[in-house]
């Protein structure tokens, strides 16, 4: 909801670009179960060919996120 709602003030997204937006965005949440390089893609597309800083490159072990830089909870 945040998101569309950013969308909606900041960038104009009226209701049909809002609901395309978030059925794309579920449909790729649904896609990251299956798929065991998830989070190592959207790192790639979103930090190195888009160039959005993140404290963190997130990395899989059997579809689901594991930090490993600087992560306490993994030590």
């Amino acid at each position: 909801k945040t998101m569309l709602y950013a969308l909606h003030k900041d960038f104009g997204f009226g209701r049909d670009r809002c609901a395309k937006a978030l059925k794309s965005m579920t449909k790729i949440i649904e896609h990251s179960d299956t798929d065991e390089v998830f989070w190592e893609h959207i790192d790639r597309v979103v930090i190195d060919k888009l160039k959005l800083e993140f404290d963190k490159r997130d990395y899989t072990d059997n579809g689901k996120v594991v930090n490993f830089e600087g992560d306490e909870e993994n030590d």
